[in-house]
């Protein structure tokens, strides 16, 4: 066909030890001259960092399971990388159905990425769409994106390396149906700012770092994911050690207008690698001087490991730390953690909390006392 391009025919040898690096940066340069489509076929190809072009697409026939890559991998060769593929200036590019292998490469080497020096680098919305893909066993972050203007991440796995599975720092994201396993940091980090973000449908679990971590953004909606098992709070949302000033001139590190709704947070907190340096970080969700967010219809669980062994968590359900206008309301909370559901460390400004029933643990052991 016509403006598609497949590697193998430009001398991709899918060995995983033969470098391929040229011949797939050839493929992506054919592709970017007609705005076409590079077909990878399966295999594991060896190479360097590689970039995308604005308008074209990356493409493999999508399998891979949770502990091992599919039909079609780049692996990474380069320790010394910024990245294995670079979408920074590929507006519009799609990438789908690849895995992607880091090996634990060389120091902060991040799977994909989007980099620009300032905010709007790239002149226009990136529009970038990465579907059915695997990004693992990267020293730095799976996906890194730095200052970058709408995305959209969509039934992908993110697992296992060093960083995060996603840094975010900019606005405009889509991240939807994927699986945010086993990283070192948190499962999503969010960078300076991260604003406009559309959280659905996500797996988030097993992190060694809070499951989602935003410390300034807003207008998020964060809707129907299971958090599950994170070393740190399930959700973290807000900056600490900033004076509570509120409005936005004053008050810049804040998240606000937010949504948490209909999402199941398990076994949070989980201390088992490091012992909390602040022991409220053992809860399902962490509010700090945050402003218009409303946490509703949410479940709250604690428990162990899955073979019934390790260390029981969270101690706490909800920790508020300041904030203003803020609802917490009708959550279910019976047994969702082990010492308390409900911790205010600093009150607020009208901060409500309704109709969250149950007691935690250690709560409903000593009414029963």
């Amino acid at each position: 066909m016509r403006n598609v391009f497949d590697i193998t025919q430009l001398g991709a040898v899918p060995d995983g030890i033969t470098d391929a690096t040229a011949a797939i940066q050839e493929a992506l340069d054919r592709a970017g001259e007609v705005g076409g489509v590079v077909a990878v076929p399966p295999g594991t190809y060896l190479t360097g960092e590689l970039h995308m072009h604005a308008g074209t697409v990356l493409r493999a026939e999508d399998a891979w399971g949770f502990g091992k890559s599919g039909t079609a991998t780049f692996l990474l060769r380069d320790g010394g990388a910024a990245c294995l593929l670079n979408l920074s200036h590929a507006a519009n590019a799609s990438v789908r159905g690849l895995c992607f292998e880091g090996g634990m490469l060389g120091n902060g080497v991040h799977g994909l990425m989007i980099c620009y020096s300032e905010y709007n680098g790239g002149g226009h919305e990136d529009a970038v769409c990465i579907e059915n893909c695997r990004v693992a066993h990267f020293s730095g972050d799976g996906l890194h994106f730095k200052h970058a203007w709408c995305v959209s991440v969509r039934q992908s796995h993110l697992a296992f390396n060093r960083g995060a599975g996603l840094f975010l720092d900019g606005w405009d994201a889509f991240l939807c149906d994927n699986w945010f396993s086993g990283n070192c940091n948190c499962g999503i980090r969010g960078g300076a700012i991260c604003s406009s973000v559309m959280l659905t449908a996500n797996r988030i679990e097993w992190n060694r770092g809070a499951g989602v971590q935003i410390g300034n953004g807003d207008s998020l909606n964060i809707t129907g994911n299971c958090f599950d098992r994170s070393f740190g709070p399930g959700l973290s949302l807000g900056s600490r050690g900033t004076n509570n000033l509120f409005g936005r001139n004053n008050y810049p590190d804040c998240v606000g207008e937010v949504t948490v709704t209909g999402n199941l947070f398990r076994r949070s907190g989980n201390p088992t690698e490091t012992p909390f340096a602040d022991v409220y970080d053992s809860a399902h969700l962490r509010l700090t001087q945050c402003r218009n967010v409303t946490v509703t219809g949410n479940v709250f669980a604690h428990g162990c490991d899955d073979d019934g062994k390790g260390i029981d968590s969270p101690e706490y359900s909800v920790v508020l730390d300041g904030g203003e206008y803020c609802t917490v309301l009708a959550n279910p909370m019976q047994n969702g953690a082990l010492t308390k559901n409900i911790v205010v460390l600093q009150p607020g400004l009208e901060i409500c909390f309704m109709q969250n029933p149950g007691h935690a643990l250690h709560e409903k052991e000593a009414k029963r006392r």
